[in-house]
């Protein structure tokens, strides 16, 4: 009951600090944007021409885990990483933005790669072609899969 009353507090409160954290980005010179693309959110950390992509959960009462291994290293310039003392302001920043929807937990777990596409279809025998500034394209026709031996229909 506790958590229930604690989260219509912050609810209510919530526009308040969302004006005044967004004040805050403005004056120091960052922003913290969420993109939404179907069902996925995407959260990035822009600051002078920098942005790092940020994995960040909520929860049903709007507790948020920060994972902060992932923004460790800026996606442009692409492959940089971030300075120490930028990776504590960084996530200082994001640690206060999410405060405005609730307790924020942070994770320093390493989170795994991600899978480079082209290793994953190389493995599954599907040809594709490289089109520059990382985009690949293939085709993959279904009927084709299903008679491969260890196509990922088959799996």
């Amino acid at each position: 009951m506790r958590r229930f009353t604690r989260f219509l507090k912050k609810l209510y409160r919530s526009n308040r600090c969302h004006e005044e954290e967004k004040q805050r980005q403005e004056d120091e010179g960052y922003r913290v944007e969420f993109k939404q693309a179907g069902p996925e959110r995407f959260i990035t950390y822009i600051e002078c021409g920098r942005e790092a992509n940020v994995i960040a959960e909520f929860s049903f009462l709007n507790d948020v885990v920060l994972f902060t291994h992932s923004f460790r290293i800026w996606s442009k310039p692409s492959g940089e990483e971030l300075s120490e003392f930028d990776f504590l302001r960084v996530r200082n920043r994001l640690i206060r933005y999410f405060s405005c929807w609730g307790d924020v937990t942070v994770d320093d777990r390493v989170l795994p790669a991600p899978i480079d596409p082209r290793i994953q279809l190389e493995a599954d025998g599907i040809p594709y072609k490289e089109m520059g500034d990382d985009v690949i394209m293939y085709e993959v026709d279904v009927e084709e899969e299903r008679k491969r031996k260890g196509g990922f229909f088959n799996r």
